[in-house]
């Protein structure tokens, strides 16, 4: 994402200063504006970390639209919020779209990871290899926890044992 995670950041660092300073040191000014103010650096904080949170899980192939829909739709969503913060005659109307539009927000963001489980990943079947020390935690007998993963007998049933690990796929990690 760029510049947007340590914006967001900024953001949010800025608008915790705009409210320190405001409730210690109690200047004697408009306090309107400089709630606008904090609303807005949060506001940008808070679209920031959901554009971080949107992009982290990467959609590519034929899903890759839905994760512009959710860039889009949080620009949209943040101004809206922000034209609503600064101009103090919104009415029904607006609040009604505004609504529509989170909705569809958070719709997209919840899609998202589903619709990337069901892209076909490719098949790593010819290039698994096994994991060094991969070995028995548990007695295949009994299921008691092995005092040393990997020991070839169980104490509290008195198994002993091999076990030899052999997979066609790979596990799911």
């Amino acid at each position: 994402m760029g510049v947007v995670p340590p914006v967001g950041i900024a953001c949010g660092l800025i608008g915790f200063g705009i409210v320190i300073y405001a409730i210690w040191l109690r200047p004697d000014f408009d306090y309107d504006d400089w709630a606008r103010a904090f609303v807005t650096e949060i506001v940008i904080a808070v679209a920031a970390a959901h554009l971080s949170l949107v992009a982290i899980t990467g959609t590519t192939g034929r899903f890759r639209w839905v994760e512009y829909l959710a860039y889009g739709l949080n620009l949209l969503a943040m101004l809206l919020l922000l034209s609503a913060v600064w101009d103090e005659n919104v009415d029904d109307d607006f609040w009604r779209f505004f609504g529509i539009v989170m909705v569809l927000l958070l719709a997209v963001t919840i899609a998202r990871p589903i619709l990337n489980r069901l892209q076909p990943h490719r098949d790593d079947t010819a290039s698994f290899q096994p994991e060094p020390g991969l070995a028995a935690v548990f007695c295949p007998r009994c299921g008691t926890r092995l005092p040393t993963p990997g020991g070839a007998s169980c104490a509290a049933c008195g198994a002993s044992f091999q076990v030899l690990i052999a997979s066609e796929q790979p596990p799911d990690r």
